[in-house]
């Protein structure tokens, strides 16, 4: 009958080193070394933003896995507005663009002044429309992922997870490829979450990305749309009431 042989302790098999380790449950809520924003008060604060926006696009995995407090929102919150004025700045821009492009058009000049107040009033709302879309992405993700994660996520860490994840608002200015870089690279980091830090499915974490992301841009849609038809209902009928009567009407 032949023995069955031990390897020794110094001898290295790939195959069974490359076998899934089952059963393995990760502290997902561990401290890291600490992120630069976390560190912004020694950095200072454009200082450290540019360091940790430049790593959530260069080095995503790391800086996620390095956050110092996975439990607390109040630094990522912090992060979030700061990437939401990026956000401000890129509806600004293309605003702007916007209204250079169709100088010479009659009907905007007729209504320069009521696109020049639609401009500032988008360029206001857009770092709460980012806060507001974060927390509905979060819940909506977390919800996805409780079936592949073996542990409890607390909702601070997706938190997070998604802030520091919006890294590529950095791009966001850029005349008219900034966003769409953005959003993609957004996305990119958003995978790496689900793979990296939470450590679930490769499938997982492009569906659960793509889900969040994807309701996201269309809750942000249908409000733009929504909203967008009040305002011109509203100033259609401001520009109809104070328009000069044609003189039959004058009698």
């Amino acid at each position: 009958m032949a023995k069955s042989i031990e390897p020794s302790p110094d001898i290295r098999i790939a195959a069974l080193e490359n076998q899934p380790r089952a059963g393995i449950v990760y502290d997902l809520t561990r401290p890291g070394e600490g992120v630069p924003w976390e560190d912004r008060g020694t950095l200072g604060v454009i200082g450290a933003f540019v360091k940790t926006a430049t790593q959530s696009m260069a080095r995503p995995a790391l800086l996620l896995d390095h956050i110092r407090r996975p439990d607390t929102t109040s630094d990522a919150a912090a992060f979030v507005i700061v990437c939401g004025a990026l956000w401000s700045v890129s509806v600004l821009v293309h605003n702007l663009l916007l209204l250079w492009r169709y100088r010479h058009n009659a009907q905007l000049e007729v209504a320069m002044d009521r696109y020049l107040i639609a401009t500032v009033l988008q360029v206001l709302v857009t770092t709460p429309v980012v806060f507001a879309l974060l927390k509905l992405s979060t819940g909506i993700y977390r919800k996805l992922i409780e079936a592949e994660v073996k542990t409890q996520v607390p909702r601070p860490l997706i938190y997070n997870l998604f802030a520091y994840s919006l890294g590529p608002s950095l791009v966001a200015p850029i005349p008219l490829i900034g966003p769409i870089i953005a959003l993609i690279w957004i996305f990119i980091d958003l995978v790496i979450v689900g793979r990296k830090r939470l450590f679930i499915s490769a499938k997982g974490a492009v569906i659960g990305a793509l889900i969040a992301l994807g309701v996201a841009l269309g809750a942000l849609l249908a409000g733009y749309l929504i909203v967008g038809l009040v305002w011109s209902q509203v100033t259609s009928g401001s520009v109809t009431t104070i328009a000069p009567q044609p003189k039959a009407l004058r009698r």
